[in-house]
């Protein structure tokens, strides 16, 4: 049985149960519950919610492998599972375009000042809630410069 512990796109499932594997979807499952139930599973399927430890993998009578849906295998005790023969899998290239997206947003970020930016019309806003009843927050009037005179008639 492969035990999926992490929210997945529906092509995952599919294609693992269209090769023949009995698939139990729990994106939920609790680290406790993971621990009574990992005896009987031969591929587990992670993200960063649930740590893959020592204590976990001893219980892991069956686990042949571990695949990790992103990057980063720092939950996962690699020592333990190698030494019990469980091979673990990451998939990095996963998020490769968000990762992208938001490098570049970081970078334009960086060269526009838009965090200062930003924050600069936050103060403004939060410094004339403050200050409006002083005069150079105040609007008396709008003057406005009409050359048409029929048009300023029309105004009066």
């Amino acid at each position: 049985m492969i035990l999926i512990s992490a929210p997945c796109h529906p092509y995952l499932i599919e294609t693992l149960k269209a090769k023949g594997y009995e698939v139990e979807y729990d994106p939920s499952i609790s680290y406790d519950e993971l621990s009574a139930k990992i005896g009987g599973v031969s591929g587990l399927i992670v993200t960063t919610r649930l740590q893959v430890d020592a204590a976990l993998i001893a219980k892991a009578d069956s686990l042949k492998w571990i695949g990790r849906l992103g990057s980063g295998m720092e939950l996962i005790d690699l020592e333990s599972a190698a030494a019990r023969n469980i091979r673990c899998v990451s998939s990095p290239e996963g998020n490769r375009n968000a990762v992208a997206e938001h490098t570049l947003g970081l970078l334009l970020s960086i060269q526009q000042n838009i965090r200062k930016s930003s924050d600069e019309v936050r103060e403004f806003i939060k410094d004339f809630e403050t200050k409006r009843a002083e005069l150079d927050y105040a609007t008396d009037g709008v003057v406005v410069k009409v050359d048409d005179f029929a048009l300023q008639n029309e105004l009066g």
